[in-house]
């Protein structure tokens, strides 16, 4: 669940980090991305078996206000006393 947001992103997207709080971070995609990328981080979980962790994806993601923006995003995952976090790195892709 989104914890944190950067200014950039809030500008980006146009949410404040408190009204993304406990969502997951498909709430700043477009379908059919934010499906994918949910069940994506359950199989994850449930598996271990990764196929985008490291990796950069272009996505759709979706403005608060319904446009979509074309995303590149590389999610990382970091464990610290057996907490496991997911940074997400997203810029606005250039064609």
């Amino acid at each position: 669940f989104l914890r944190a947001l950067n200014t950039g992103a809030e500008q980006l997207f146009g949410y404040t980090c408190d009204e993304l709080a406990g969502r997951t971070l498909g709430a700043l995609m477009a379908s059919p991305f934010r499906e994918h990328h949910d069940s994506y981080i359950k199989a994850y979980l449930a598996s271990g078996q990764h196929r985008m962790i490291g990796k950069v994806r272009r996505v759709t993601g979706q403005h608060r206000d319904g446009r979509h923006l074309p995303i590149d995003i590389e999610l990382c995952e970091a464990v610290d006393d057996s907490i496991r976090r997911f940074v997400a790195f997203m810029t606005l892709a250039e064609d």
